[in-house]
C-alpha cells in the first residue's frame, strides 16, 4: 500500500515527553540520548510502541537529526560495519504496510497508522543521508555500487532517476529512490528558510512595522508571519510584490515613514 510521505520535520518545535516500552524518557536529554534510551538504535520496529517512539522523536528533533542520531548510534554499536545488519534495519523502515499493520493492530485509526507508517519510512532516507555525510564513518559502511548511486543523487536530486542501481537487488533500488526524496526534501526545507530569511531582510529594512507593511503589501499582519516564519510560501506574485512594497518604503523620505 502506498502511503503519502507527509512534510518533512527539520526542526524542534517543542519538548514533550517522549514515552518508550511504556516509560518516559527525559526531554532534557539529547537525541541520541533518547534512541539509546528507547533501544532504537537497533532499529527493532518490533512492536506499534516502537514505531510511536520514532514518530514522537522526530516531532520534537526533526527528521534529520533523529537520522544523524541513529547513525551515531550506530557508528557505537558493535556492529557498527555490518551492512547486512543495517540493510535489515533500513528494509524495516521502508516496510509500509508492516509498520501499519502493527499501528492498526493496537486500534490506531487509519489516517494516524498512515501517518505514522510515513514518518517511519522516511528514517531510511536521513539515515543513509548520515551514513554518508558522517565523518566518523571511513570508510563508510555503504556498499560501492549503492555507494555511488547515492552520491550521484545527492549531487542532483531532481533529474528523474538514471542510475545504474542493481536491479537482482531490490532493496537498494528501494533506498535509492527514498533517498532521492530525502534529499529533495532537504533542498526544498533549504530553500523554504532561504526565501523567509529574505522577506525578513526586506520587511526589517522598509522601517515599518509588520502590520503597516502588511497592510501596504494588501494581507494580513498573519498571513505575513506566515510568510515570515516560511511556514508559508508566498507566490511568485507576492514575493514579487514584496520586494516591490520594500523598495517604495525604504525609498521613502525618513519623515514618511511609519513608526515601526
Amino acid at each position: 500500500m502506498e502511503t503519502r510521505r507527509g512534510p518533512a520535520r527539520q526542526h524542534v518545535l517543542a519538548e514533550p515527553p517522549v514515552h518508550c516500552q511504556g516509560h518516559p524518557v527525559r526531554a532534557a536529554t539529547s537525541v541520541v540520548e533518547r534512541i539509546r534510551g528507547c533501544l532504537l538504535g537497533a532499529l527493532p520496529l518490533a512492536t506499534a510502541r516502537d514505531a510511536h517512539a520514532l514518530v514522537e522523536l522526530v516531532a520534537v528533533h526533526g527528521d534529520e537529526a533523529v537520522g544523524r542520531g541513529h547513525i551515531e548510534v550506530w557508528h557505537r554499536a558493535p556492529w557498527t560495519a555490518d551492512w547486512r545488519r543495517l540493510a535489515a534495519a533500513l528494509a524495516r523502515l521502508l516496510d509500509v504496510d508492516r509498520t501499519r499493520e502493527l499501528v492498526l493492530a493496537e486500534g490506531t485509526s487509519p489516517d494516524e497508522a498512515d501517518h505514522v507508517a510515513a514518518v517511519v519510512r522516511r528514517q531510511a532516507g536521513w539515515m543513509l543521508l548520515a551514513a554518508l555525510e558522517s565523518r566518523a564513518q571511513r570508510p563508510t559502511i555503504i556498499p560501492s555500487p549503492l555507494r555511488s548511486s547515492l552520491l550521484e543523487v545527492l549531487a542532483a536530486p531532481w533529474p528523474p532517476l538514471s542510475l545504474a542501481v542493481d536491479t537482482a537487488e531490490p532493496l537498494s533500488a528501494a533506498l535509492v529512490e527514498e533517498f532521492r526524496l530525502t534529499c529533495q526534501d532537504r533542498e526544498v526545507a533549504r530553500e523554504r528558510a532561504t526565501i523567509a530569511a529574505e522577506i525578513r531582510r526586506v520587511v526589517a529594512a522598509s522601517g515599518v512595522s509588520q502590520r503597516d507593511f502588511a497592510a501596504r503589501l494588501g494581507t494580513s499582519g498573519s498571513r505575513l508571519s506566515t510568510y515570515l516564519n516560511g511556514h508559508v510560501m508566498p507566490s511568485a506574485a507576492i514575493m514579487l510584490r514584496i520586494k516591490r512594497v520594500g523598495r517604495e518604503l525604504k525609498a521613502r523620505p525618513p519623515g514618511g515613514r511609519s513608526a515601526s
